[in-house]
């Protein structure tokens, strides 16, 4: 019988095990701290975007008292004074056409350069990265505001990396440290609690016939009525319980395959919340930003045209850019609601909760809704667009915003199906006996009727080329099925694809009743 003195360091299932546990942890602590780095360098660059909106502050008045009485020495020292602030790497003034910089930004051009106050231009620094803070100078004369220009400060990623690069040492030195520590306490513990009964059973694993599991005998002479024995009659019924469960798991190999995709989504969606949410925030932020600046800006632009209407923004007249600017600029802020409930369905979704289904739907409502959203894609796709909307269509319980996401993604995978903008998309409204009725066909490829049962499967997609994911059928399905209805497809190659949506509102008449 192998004994715990026969067992070399260098031949020890420990340090085998130890190798695999280590190349896991590894990956694992490599992730953590590349990740603590990127949360530690997103602080530090906000905190150096609220240090330039400090210098705004402070700086502000004295750049606008230059600008308006066009005092070049204060401007110039002015200039000078935020230049010389360590976050601050370039300032650039739009004023009307004029453009006054100092250091290193962006030109109209788009064009990074680097100029000092004399207007000289130097070489660009090897490595520049810049993002900005920007904000309108203004000067308040007789009672009156007056927007005078545009004032952008700039600083760059390698500011914010020497401000932390001793954070970023101290992260790493911590992690290896954890790491050392974590493989001479395995190993000592693993080699004095670990390998004398894993040698016994590692004996005993040796014999184990994998193809004959009900005939598994030890062949080990091990006196009766010992922990030993004990051991022995567990590790046979061990190896009948392994070959029950292993005629199990081979009967349900689909539907383990199909958990451990829900499983990925999981893990998927957990990531994907933060990283997605974390750059809408902004978006969301700065649009708030724009429309503020937008009234004031075609305030003063209409102002200043005097009625003529003769000034054109980027090919827009002034009328035209007052009436359809404000509309863009809730369209991106409509946008970016539909991607945190997009990220929102995804969660609920991975977690398999319940909807929420206490709101009314008004099905032609959603149509519009869906319609308004996708209004340039639809008109890209298709030059023969047909919507029949049924008129007194009753109301279903549910969640309006959920219902809106399948409509989105069926008329997104119609667009994606048609091959020429002369194919049609077809929709239709109705209600047939006691379902809300909603109909999208489309003249596209159509779908193979081997795909068609698994159309709705989580990551299951035929649009590789166009990256797709196959996960808008798939979360689709379960919000249509969260609201007791029906989701049919009725397709072929080359003939299109009718999707068919069915709600119920029986349901809804009763309890009113």
């Amino acid at each position: 019988m192998l004994r715990f003195s026969d067992i070399g360091l260098k031949h020890s299932i420990t340090l085998h095990l130890l190798k695999k546990v280590f190349a896991v942890y590894l990956i694992f602590a490599l992730v953590v701290t590349l990740f603590h780095m990127i949360v530690e360098y997103n602080y530090e660059k906000d905190e150096t975007l609220e240090e330039l909106r400090s210098i705004r502050e402070i700086l502000q008045p004295s750049l606008s008292t230059a600008l308006w009485y066009i005092d070049n020495v204060q401007l110039h020292s002015t200039l000078q004074g935020m230049i010389q602030q360590p976050s601050l790497v370039g300032v650039k003034l739009e004023i009307d056409e004029e453009i006054i910089g100092i250091g290193t930004f962006y030109n109209e051009e788009n064009e990074i350069i680097t100029l000092n106050l004399e207007g000289t231009r130097s070489s660009v620094p090897e490595y520049t990265n810049l993002f900005s803070y920007q904000f309108p100078i203004l000067y308040d004369y007789e009672g009156t505001t007056h927007h005078i220009g545009t004032a952008f400060l700039y600083s760059s990623h390698s500011v914010v990396l020497q401000k932390i690069k001793y954070r970023f040492l101290l992260i790493m030195i911590n992690a290896a440290i954890k790491t050392v520590a974590l493989w001479v306490i395995f190993l000592v513990v693993g080699w004095y609690f670990l390998n004398r009964p894993l040698g016994a059973l590692t004996n005993a694993v040796e014999q184990l016939n994998l193809d004959n599991l009900e005939s598994f005998e030890i062949q080990a002479k091990i006196p009766p009525n010992t922990e030993l024995k004990i051991l022995e009659d567990a590790f046979k019924a061990m190896a009948v319980k392994l070959s029950l469960s292993r005629k199990k798991l081979e009967e349900s190999y689909e539907s383990l395959r199909q958990a451990d995709k829900m499983i990925s989504l999981g893990v998927l969606v957990t990531g994907m919340a933060h990283e997605v949410n974390n750059p809408n925030n902004f978006i969301r932020i700065n649009n708030n930003i724009i429309k503020k600046t937008w009234k004031d800006a075609i305030y003063y632009l209409k102002a200043y045209d005097t009625g003529n209407n003769e000034m054109m923004l980027n090919g827009m007249t002034l009328d035209y850019a007052e009436e359809n600017i404000p509309i863009l600029i809730e369209g991106i802020e409509e946008g970016s609601y539909r991607i945190s409930e997009i990220v929102k369905n995804l969660k609920d979704y991975a977690r398999n909760t319940p909807t929420d289904l206490t709101g009314m739907v008004d099905i032609n409502q959603v149509v519009d809704a869906a319609l308004q959203l996708l209004q340039n894609l639809l008109q890209r796709s298709t030059r023969h667009l047909v919507v029949n909307q049924a008129e007194n269509i009753p109301m279903f319980r549910g969640d309006t915003n959920r219902i809106e996401q399948v409509v989105i993604n069926i008329l997104h995978n119609a667009c994606d199906a048609l091959e020429s903008d002369e194919k049609s998309i077809r929709i239709l409204t109705t209600c047939e006996d006691e379902y809300v009725v909603l109909k999208i066909e489309d003249e596209g490829v159509g779908i193979a009727p081997d795909h068609l049962h698994q159309i709705c499967d989580p990551f299951f997609t035929t649009k590789q080329d166009s990256n797709g994911t196959g996960l808008g059928l798939s979360i689709s399905a379960g919000i249509v099925k969260e609201h007791q209805g029906h989701m049919e497809f009725i397709s072929s190659p080359g003939n299109g694809t009718m999707v068919t949506l069915k709600f119920s509102f029986e349901d809804n008449l009763h309890a009113a009743l």
